[in-house]
């Protein structure tokens, strides 16, 4: 199935639903028919359940008011049981303008193929409270089936060549507290790398980093862009940076 949309565009990490449809209708004017593919870190999972609930009905109001779409994805501090077959479905069922897509799901959109791999490991974990705000599960899965390759790549954290590294003052300054942390977010990087060598897009999209930064990279002509919190940016404006 082609899903067809007159814009598409991606939205950087919000980190709850609270006033995101405010947001996005009076403030980003998002254009009719469109669709807006979250990068994860949604915050769902982090508010009382009735709040969540009328905070999801009011952002598909938005949505729905101008007849576009949401498409989320899950980051590092998102609930991975929202994504599970069975909550999103239901959640989907009640809000059918806002859909939460799960890892490794292939789409086409406008003619183009995408795909989508949620997940990351929270740098810092170790100072909060498990299922409460942190998950086990929420680390990029790597048991993923056979694989195409597309145009569009989604992921919540990138590959190694692109965005912050690892090792860092701030990043190193977790690591005494949770031994495993640097190993695992060095396998995790490593593994996107892997991944985007496999499906080879031609623009590969994320979040995860608080920060706006592109690169291309001319050998493998692959443009990547780490989208800024709550920032939105145009597919379109994606296929010519240079």
């Amino acid at each position: 199935m082609n899903h067809l949309f007159e814009q598409v565009l991606f939205l950087g990490d919000t980190h709850g639903v609270d006033g995101l449809g405010e947001r996005l209708y009076y403030n980003q004017h998002i254009p009719s028919n469109s669709l807006i593919i979250h990068v994860g870190d949604v915050g769902l999972g982090f508010c009382h359940p009735n709040k969540e609930g009328q905070d999801l009905k009011e952002l598909d109001a938005a949505l729905e008011s101008v007849g576009s779409h949401m498409w989320a994805i899950r980051g590092n501090h998102d609930n991975p049981a929202y994504w599970g077959p069975q909550r999103a479905a239901e959640l989907n069922k009640e809000y059918p303008n806002i859909e939460l897509i799960p890892d490794y799901t292939a789409r086409k959109v406008n003619g183009k193929s995408f795909l989508f791999v949620g997940g990351a490991v929270s740098i810092d974990r170790g100072c909060r409270t498990l299922n409460q705000d942190w998950w086990e599960g929420e680390e990029v899965q790597v048991n993923h089936p056979r694989l195409n390759k597309c145009d569009v790549l989604v992921c919540h954290t990138a590959p190694d060549c692109v965005g912050p590294q690892v090792h860092s003052p701030f990043v190193n300054s977790f690591f005494p507290q949770d031994p495993t942390l640097e190993a695992e977010l060095i396998a995790e990087r490593k593994f996107i790398g892997k991944l985007v060598n496999k499906v080879e897009p031609s623009i590969f999209v994320c979040g995860h980093f608080h920060e706006a930064s592109q690169f291309i990279d001319y050998d493998r002509n692959i443009r990547y862009r780490i989208v800024d919190i709550n920032e939105l940016v145009k597919l379109d404006s994606l296929l010519g940076f240079y």
